[in-house]
């Protein structure tokens, strides 16, 4: 009876290392997938210009990502400057922080949502929240053009940009 029971307690060590085994596999496959799950945002850096008062030179930086949890498309969180070419940031000058709602489509995209600006034209200052207005089209390399527009200021900023996503 002893080989037996030997062999019984052997299977049985067999059986729950084989089992453990396949958890443990299991857990890692559900870790990878996980992994995925979750979004791997874009960051986007771009110039331009465009008017408010006179013609402007801007940039900005955005980081859009997706929120699985939201039943939103994606969110986009968005940082500019902008000022006069000839003496930047110290005659006209202003700069926005917004978070949009970006929707895609077959030929581009297009936002919308609050921002928080302020503006300094020539030593008048303002800031409030505002909305912004933003469309796009996504180009060959990362690359994308756009058009954006700030409604709160007294004269709302227009700008076309040029950027590159990484």
């Amino acid at each position: 009876m002893k080989p037996v029971t030997l062999a019984l307690a052997v299977s049985a060590v067999a059986f729950t290392s084989l089992a453990s085994a396949d958890t443990t596999s299991t857990d890692v496959v559900t870790a990878k997938q996980a992994g995925n799950i979750l979004p791997i945002p874009k960051v986007g850096i771009r110039v331009g210009g465009g008017n408010w008062n006179e013609f402007m030179v801007n940039g900005g930086v955005d980081v859009t990502f997706n929120v699985p949890v939201l039943p939103l498309p994606q969110l986009r969180v968005d940082a500019e400057i902008w000022g006069k070419p000839s003496n930047f940031g110290k005659d006209r000058r202003g700069n926005a922080l917004s978070l949009l709602e970006v929707q895609s489509f077959a030929i581009g995209y297009a936002g919308l949502g609050p921002t928080y600006y302020f503006t300094d034209d020539q030593g008048d200052h303002k800031s409030g929240i505002g909305l912004k207005v933003l469309g796009g089209m996504n180009l060959s390399g990362g690359t994308y053009v756009e058009a954006g527009l700030i409604f709160g200021p007294k004269n709302p900023p227009l700008f076309f940009t040029v950027g590159r996503r990484f």
